[in-house]
C-alpha cells in the first residue's frame, strides 16, 4: 500500500526555507534547477521538493548552495535557509 502525505498550506508555512527568496536567488544567477541539483548530488525532483519545503534541505546541501549562489553572509544565509 502507498500512502501520500498531504501538507496543507499552514504546516507548509512552518518549514524553514524561504521559497520565494530562493527561487528569485536562483534566478537571478542565472542557473537553472537541473544544473544546481547536480551541484548537490541530488536529483531535479529531490530539489524541488526541497525548494517547496517538501523535504529539508541537509546542512552540507545548504552550505553547497551558498557558494554556489555567492551567499557569503550568515545573515543572508539564515534569511533564506532559516526563516521561520
Amino acid at each position: 500500500l502507498y500512502c501520500r502525505l498531504k501538507i496543507n498550506k499552514n504546516e507548509r508555512s512552518k518549514n524553514m526555507t524561504d521559497t520565494i527568496a530562493l527561487k528569485k536567488l536562483i534566478k537571478s544567477k542565472g542557473l537553472k534547477y537541473q544544473f544546481v541539483a547536480s551541484e548537490l548530488g541530488i536529483t531535479y525532483q529531490g530539489l524541488k521538493n526541497k525548494i517547496e519545503n517538501i523535504n529539508e534541505f541537509k546542512t552540507g546541501e545548504v552550505d553547497a548552495l551558498c557558494k554556489l549562489l555567492g551567499i557569503n553572509s550568515l545573515s543572508a544565509k539564515e534569511k533564506i535557509f532559516f526563516a521561520s
